[in-house]
């Protein structure tokens, strides 16, 4: 879901809805299983009073909504069925997502939450889960590196322009080392062999020609490459064929799209 923060808080600013939160605001209690420095719980507190309780349980509350919405709905998950990436791992449009639910069949499953960092859990049931893993390269890699080094203002347009960069011009690719598909060890001539190698050699004025959603791009395949290598590793070892992924910062179907560009 793409959010303007502010045009929301202005909007929410005019309406009867905050002037009745307004009214009961010290004595609501709205819990959270987010972090201590989190943007949408300073958003709440800030337009609505709202007193927040924190609590350590986020993955505990996740897994059994998970759970809950498996049982009672039909579309729970959903994957992209299809071949979306063409010649040099460019993409060939947005994909569609298939929605569904796995009902009965759910468990055993890994579950990847995607947010400042990601964290990799086994779980065996509603109530029955471990930490299996977890990387330090999560959602805020992402947001950090692109302020650095873009001028985007929000991350949805730098989501939305990662489907038409071109990645090649600052990724160095397999095909740019084999010239074409590695076959003796199965590596697609798309796959990145070396993030951002290519910027490596470039002189200054090159540098400023590098559009921004060429490094949008290649940070996003990035990121979703390092989470798809520790996640199949992790996966084989724990015997697992189900990988499920949540997090609230990403367009999921972008950042599983650039997955496959990277891996």
């Amino acid at each position: 879901m793409n959010v303007n923060y502010t045009q929301l808080k202005t909007f929410l600013s005019n309406t009867r809805l905050k002037v009745k939160l307004k009214q009961v605001g010290k004595s609501l209690l709205v819990p959270s299983t987010s972090g201590y420095n989190d943007f949408y719980l300073n958003f709440l507190q800030d337009t609505f009073n709202f007193q927040i309780k924190k609590a350590h349980s986020f993955f505990a509350c996740a897994i059994l909504a998970i759970a809950f919405l498996n049982r009672n709905t039909p579309d729970c998950f959903f994957d992209l069925p299809g071949k979306f990436i063409g010649q040099r791992g460019v993409a060939e449009g947005k994909p569609k997502p298939r929605f569904f639910s796995k009902k009965a069949d759910l468990y055993p499953y890994m579950l990847v939450t995607i947010r400042s960092g990601i964290v990799f859990l086994r779980v065996d049931g509603p109530k029955n889960f471990k930490i299996l893993d977890g990387s330090n390269i999560g959602a805020s890699t992402y947001l950090g590196l692109l302020k650095l080094l873009t001028s985007y203002k929000y991350p949805e347009e730098a989501l939305r322009d990662a489907n038409i960069g071109d990645n090649s011009t600052v990724d160095l690719s397999v095909g740019d080392i084999y010239g074409g598909d590695y076959l003796a060890i199965g590596l697609a001539s798309h796959v990145i062999a070396s993030t951002f190698c290519k910027v490596r050699g470039k002189r200054k004025n090159e540098l400023e020609r590098i559009k921004d959603c060429d490094i949008s791009k290649s940070l996003l395949s990035a990121v979703t490459g390092n989470m798809l290598q520790i996640g199949y590793l992790l996966a084989t070892l724990e015997n697992l064929s189900t990988m499920v992924l949540m997090g609230p910062y990403f367009d999921a179907p972008t950042f599983m799209q650039m997955g496959t560009v990277a891996y």
